[in-house]
């Protein structure tokens, strides 16, 4: 059985990288974790403030908020992906999802969780939803091209 983990953002990159798999690989031999790491929006030591202007209050109530909003949104992305998947006939009981917060950055968390799962494919989109998108590759898959090595990965762009 090949271990796959795509790694997910709400781009079109990241649908087109599951809909790839979903095409080339044989469902009866892959098992798939859709990963995802959520952004964090809260400024480094705000938990240690003793004291907080108003103002400041409620901005930081706006990014806990949009936290919420984040994962909530990103998780019906990865059920449509997910769904994807099992019609193209992926036995549900071989498809993971999981949504950390993010440890490190983004990117090496995808690398360490690739480390750590012991898949042998890993597949990225060509860029992710961040500003970065004018570039050749993302930011995001441009480390995981440069840090992963002993395993295949596979950038899925547009055709």
């Amino acid at each position: 059985m090949i271990k796959i983990l795509i790694a997910m953002d709400e781009s079109d990159y990241a649908m087109r990288a599951v809909k790839y798999v979903a095409r080339y690989y044989r469902p009866d031999a892959a098992e798939i974790t859709l990963f995802h790491v959520l952004q964090d929006y809260m400024p480094a030591g705000y938990e240690k403030l003793k004291t907080v202007h108003p103002v400041y209050l409620q901005k930081l109530q706006e990014l806990k908020s949009l936290s919420v909003t984040q994962r909530d949104s990103i998780q019906n992305f990865m059920n449509i992906a997910k769904d994807e998947l099992v019609s193209a006939g992926f036995p549900e009981n071989h498809i993971s999802l999981i949504i950390q917060d993010k440890k490190i950055g983004i990117a090496r968390d995808v690398i360490l969780e690739a480390r750590g799962g012991d898949y042998d494919t890993i597949v990225v989109g060509r860029k992710g939803t961040t500003a970065f998108e004018n570039f050749i590759f993302g930011s995001v898959t441009n480390k995981i091209l440069n840090s992963i090595k002993n395993r295949s990965i596979l950038i899925v762009g547009t055709r």
